[in-house]
């Protein structure tokens, strides 16, 4: 019985400090999401969700993010804006007019004022009905989205240090992407935002006639490395040419698809049709993250293409 009692308690023992030991490491181990965004592998395309998944929740609501969260997309993209009052909020347009049921400019707004509103379905618009959603907070969305979803973080006025502040605070600091307008790490918006070390970054890159090249403007950005480049293109060979550049710098490759300007020929009205002949051409050539209105059917066209990292 003595023998028995001493093994049973070495074996309990040893079950507590190896349940210990893993509990440490889960507890220490990077966010699934991030170590894809910050690493990617081949053949591996993440989805990032505009203003979330507004076609089931009034967009850039916090109904919208966990709709995307519960289809399983990557990253959800919002917009940032200041109330009178010094509040940051998620809203897209300068006024409340489109998406709630008041009128007004959010600038001009206190935060209690824009408390009293409610957020109309969908993408907005006097035609869509008036939702129990509110205008959110950054901190309520961040706090929602933590070790759940990415956060792509669309500043439309100068917050974006102050939207940082608040990431740290809460803890998703790797889990929140800063963009800045920018073809050169020689922009003044880049040589001036001191946050950049602290926070994952990307430029938003565009074709500009008789402008450089985008390996050219890749090649410019290596000391920064950022995470990923938000490409903006007129022709595939702008995108053809830069692919390599940014695969050697193992970043993401990202393309915008919600509208035609901003993905020529390529965008969601046009790929949901034949999700292989835009969404799949833009995958051939190199683009391994999209922002995009349809991300319920370009999850469904990657997972039948085996285009998922699988965890």
């Amino acid at each position: 019985m003595y023998v028995f009692s001493k093994i049973a308690l070495s074996m309990l023992f040893l079950t507590l400090v190896v349940g210990c030991s893993q509990k440490e490491t889960m507890a220490h181990k990077p966010n699934h999401l991030t170590m894809r965004l910050n690493k990617p592998a081949i053949n591996d395309v993440m989805v990032v969700a505009h203003r979330a998944c507004w076609h089931k929740a009034p967009e850039n609501s916090l109904a919208a993010i966990e709709a995307c969260i519960n289809l399983g997309v990557d990253m959800v993209e919002i917009d940032v804006r200041l109330t009178r009052d010094g509040k940051l909020v998620v809203i897209h347009d300068t006024t409340v007019d489109r998406t709630t049921d008041g009128f007004g400019q959010v600038s001009e707004m206190t935060f209690q004022e824009l408390r009293t509103l409610y957020l109309r379905n969908n993408d907005g618009g006097k035609n869509k009905a008036v939702t129990a959603e509110r205008i959110p907070t950054l901190e309520e969305v961040l706090k929602i989205t933590k070790d759940r979803i990415l956060v792509n973080i669309d500043a439309k006025t100068d917050v974006r240090a102050q939207a940082l502040t608040i990431a740290k605070q809460i803890g998703v600091i790797s889990q929140t992407i800063i963009k800045i307008n920018a073809n050169s790490p020689d922009d003044p918006a880049i040589i001036n935002a001191d946050f950049l070390d602290r926070s994952l970054f990307m430029p938003i890159v565009k074709e500009l006639k008789d402008g450089p090249s985008l390996s050219k403007i890749v090649r410019d950005y290596d000391e920064i490395s950022p995470v990923a480049y938000e490409v903006i293109f007129a022709n595939t060979e702008f995108l053809q040419e830069g692919a390599e550049e940014i695969l050697r710098q193992g970043n993401r490759f990202w393309v915008n698809t919600m509208k035609e300007k901003l993905a020529p020929g390529y965008s969601d009205e046009i790929a949901v049709k034949n999700p292989d002949a835009h969404w799949g051409e833009l995958i051939r050539l190199g683009v391994n993250i999209f922002q995009t209105d349809r991300p319920e059917e370009l999850l469904a066209y990657l997972n039948e293409h085996d285009h998922r990292l699988r965890k």
